[in-house]
């Protein structure tokens, strides 16, 4: 008996046997074929894995994860936090983002804002520029006031191979001053597959 793991494709039309079929592999092997392409076609769309990264810091609001450029950067603690990859990425693969969070401010005027955003990098490694998921982005006047802060979003992959999504920060305004984020907090990223 062969073994058939179906191609990820989904014909439009399947041929069925009739009465006057001569009853052997060939008169029937079109047809199974044809399901087991769909059935393979269906279970590759729809929902396709989950990434998360998260801190959890007991000694509560404090600088754990601080930004203190005026242009969106990495956070000066460890610039390979609050980052997820996903690896055999298609063109059109969807990511629904969510990241949560604890703010801090150790800013001198109520015009120190921190602004969070997501950041997005198609074939990482390769041609792959970064990218703001427009989405996904936060502005928050803390001034030395801690704050929880959501930000969702959305980003369809625009080349396949390796998409990298992080947490970037920066300040409204020039000085010596830092925001951050600190004490509980996660990225989380749903991968779904449309085609």
């Amino acid at each position: 008996m062969a073994q058939y793991e179906g191609n990820d494709s989904f014909p439009a039309s399947a041929e069925l046997v009739n009465d006057g079929t001569v009853r052997d592999a060939g008169s029937v092997n079109v047809l199974l074929e044809a399901a087991l392409d769909r059935t393979v076609y269906l279970r590759s769309r729809g929902f396709v894995d989950q990434q998360a990264w998260s801190y959890v810091t007991e000694t509560g609001v404090g600088s754990v994860f601080p930004f203190s450029a005026t242009s969106y950067a990495p956070n000066t603690t460890d610039a390979t936090a609050m980052s997820v990859q996903f690896t055999n990425v298609r063109v059109g693969d969807i990511f629904l983002i969510q990241f949560h969070g604890n703010t801090f401010n150790s800013g001198a005027a109520i015009s120190d804002e921190l602004l969070l955003a997501v950041h997005a990098t198609d074939d990482v490694g390769g041609a792959g520029v970064e990218t703001r998921v427009d989405s996904a982005v936060a502005r928050l006047a803390i001034f030395d006031t801690p704050q929880a802060v959501i930000a969702a979003g959305r980003w369809v992959a625009t080349a396949a191979g390796t998409t990298r999504l992080r947490l970037l920060g920066r300040c409204a305004t020039a000085g010596g001053w830092s925001g951050g984020i600190a004490s509980v907090g996660a990225l989380c990223v749903s991968r779904f597959r449309t085609k």
